[in-house]
């Protein structure tokens, strides 16, 4: 099997080469961004020299650019892409789970749970400089009251959008695991995957497509349950926004659940909601030391 390894990015060169030394691989960086130099100044970086760096056009949304990244690996001879965004990275084994499933389970998609590094909110009440948690911890109610607003409207934004988050969530068969995040994808599936820039969160969206295609075995799919797999960076967010933040740019949540569902019927929904994808977990260990040498 070939791989195709990709790091999208857009805005950040110190977290983008982390993002490429978390591979134990090759890797191609592509940048998506309308911010003038980057790509200039990403081809300059000395520990990027190894990297086939690739500049795509950009509209500014996230969905263009994983889309390009899509386009870009249609056009090698690899069997399969593993994506990483630019902000992220992987964990100690680099691509080692997702490849050794892949020789003895050769699906069309990899879901991989991811592990989430949180600033330090209050509400946890730790020390850390960190916190890497899992979001199965984590209640919609908790966070509203953990990140409660003096002004009443905002509240309720942020009620609507994580009961909307809650909704996802359960129809997509996360209520025990962390978000499932689509890491890697065949030849077959990426020439099915649309991401859609008119919906405000391009992965779920994409998720709930991708699921349905599993379900109708149209695509092959497993869940690789590993804590360790994959580290999603949330060290910049806003404590003050929490999760609402996904949600930020729709005032409106009854907008953003219709064009979530769009096409959608409540019998696609149900069935989505019953259907399990075939898992396969690998135990997890602690790497707090790991993280730390990445971020600090």
């Amino acid at each position: 099997m070939k791989f195709f390894n990709v790091v999208l990015t857009s805005n950040n060169i110190n977290k983008c080469i982390r993002a490429v030394n978390s591979f134990n691989d090759d890797v191609t960086v592509i940048c998506n961004t309308l911010k003038n130099n980057y790509y200039d100044q990403l081809c300059e970086q000395k520990q990027l020299s190894s990297c086939n760096i690739i500049k795509t056009q950009s509209d500014g949304t996230v969905a263009t650019g994983k889309q390009s990244v899509l386009h870009e690996f249609l056009k090698t001879d690899s069997d399969y892409l593993i994506l990483v965004d630019g902000d992220d990275f992987l964990g100690p084994e680099g691509t080692k789970p997702i490849k050794d499933l892949l020789t003895t389970n050769p699906v069309d998609l990899v879901w991989g749970t991811e592990t989430i590094l949180f600033p330090n909110f209050d509400n946890f009440l730790s020390n850390d400089q960190y916190h890497l948690v899992n979001w199965q911890l984590i209640s919609p109610e908790f966070l509203v009251l953990g990140q409660s607003s003096k002004n009443n409207m905002l509240r309720k934004h942020k009620v609507s959008a994580l009961k909307l988050y809650r909704l996802i969530k359960e129809i997509l068969g996360q209520e025990q695991y962390s978000w499932h995040r689509n890491i890697c994808f065949s030849r077959k599936s990426a020439e099915i995957l649309q991401f859609e820039n008119s919906v405000g969160h391009e992965e779920f969206r994409a998720a709930l497509q991708l699921k349905q295609h599993t379900y109708k075995k149209e695509l092959s799919s497993c869940l690789l349950i590993h804590d360790m797999l994959y580290i999603y960076d949330q060290l910049d967010v806003n404590s003050q926004q929490g999760f609402a933040t996904v949600f930020k740019n729709f005032n409106n949540i009854v907008d953003l659940k219709e064009a979530l569902f769009n096409g959608f019927s409540e019998e696609d929904i149900n069935q989505l909601k019953t259907f399990k994808l075939p898992q396969v977990t690998i135990p997890s260990y602690d790497i707090s030391q790991y993280v730390k040498s990445r971020i600090l």
